[in-house]
């Protein structure tokens, strides 16, 4: 809320039963975002953020998010093997793959640099 106007809504959730994504039993963590109020009349924002975490290491082995923001939709999903210090990255949009790639621990990459990849796999 800003002042008397509401702007947007939030939600997260954390499903409480085990979801098998790509076969291995995860917790799936949902956080969406909403315009609604006044503001909706000038921009429409819907964003999804989401993860599957291993239910045993609790270390994320999926992410995505989706973000629709007024005429403008991005997506990116990113597969994660701490195992192998690799993580593919597809970003696309409605119509078509923008950009996929697969990066290991010794590339520089905004979202994966702050991974600590020797601490990470214990």
């Amino acid at each position: 809320s800003y002042g008397w106007f509401t702007l947007g809504k939030a939600q997260a959730n954390i499903t409480s039963e085990l979801i098998a994504f790509n076969g291995i039993l995860s917790y799936q963590v949902q956080i969406s975002g909403t315009t609604s109020g006044i503001i909706g009349v000038f921009t429409d924002v819907n964003d999804n953020w989401g993860a599957y975490i291993n239910s045993k290491s609790l270390k994320p082995i999926h992410t995505y998010k989706h973000l629709q923001e007024g005429n403008d939709e991005r997506i990116a999903k990113t597969n994660i093997l701490f195992d192998e210090g690799l993580a593919t990255v597809e970003k696309c949009n409605r119509q078509k793959i923008i950009r996929k790639a697969t990066l290991n621990e010794s590339q520089r990459f905004p979202m994966l640099q702050r991974i600590t990849w020797n601490t990470a796999k214990n």
